[in-house]
């Protein structure tokens, strides 16, 4: 009986795939500035994220992996992704100059839902002015100490300066 199901899931799971494959979504909009104008040649960076399911003992396991790529947008800002499999998709603007911050870095981006087939057109994503900076910061006596909500000190948690 487990054999069958299991047959029967991978069936359904290969249909799954090949009706995304077969059908498509897209989806197309602008990269623009923190005042609204287009950026320049930029690029979007879309990341399909990864699907789970449970297994029969209540474990999640992966369902589908994700991928993550970038597309160049039109010199005018302008981006189209198409060839989409249906899922849940992250968006990120990112802009060629280095004072170009992604809004991924510092935005709440959404989650885009895209199903089988489905265009989804004006998705608006802005690059802003700032610099992202990076620090190491060396504690050998070990007297940094960051907390998190239980009061439990990680040995290496981020903290902000």
């Amino acid at each position: 009986m487990k054999i069958v199901k299991g047959m029967l899931i991978a069936l359904l799971s290969a249909a799954a795939l090949a009706q995304n494959a077969v059908n498509p979504g897209t989806i197309s909009g602008m990269i623009v500035d923190e005042a609204g104008r287009p950026i320049l040649s930029g690029k979007l960076l879309y990341m399909k994220l990864s699907e789970y399911t449970r297994d029969t003992d209540g474990r999640m396991v992966v369902k589908e992996f994700g991928f993550t790529k970038t597309v160049a947008a039109a010199a005018d800002g302008r981006f189209t992704v198409s060839g989409l499999p249906a899922g849940r998709y992250h968006l990120c603007g990112q802009g060629v100059q280095p004072n170009q911050v992604s809004d991924c870095t510092w935005l709440g981006v959404p989650v885009i839902d895209l199903a089988a087939g489905q265009t989804i057109a004006n998705v608006t994503r802005k690059v802003l002015n700032g610099t992202v900076l990076t620090l190491q910061i060396d504690d050998p006596n070990g007297r940094i100490a960051v907390p998190d909500s239980r009061g439990n000190v990680a040995p290496a948690r981020r903290f902000f300066v």
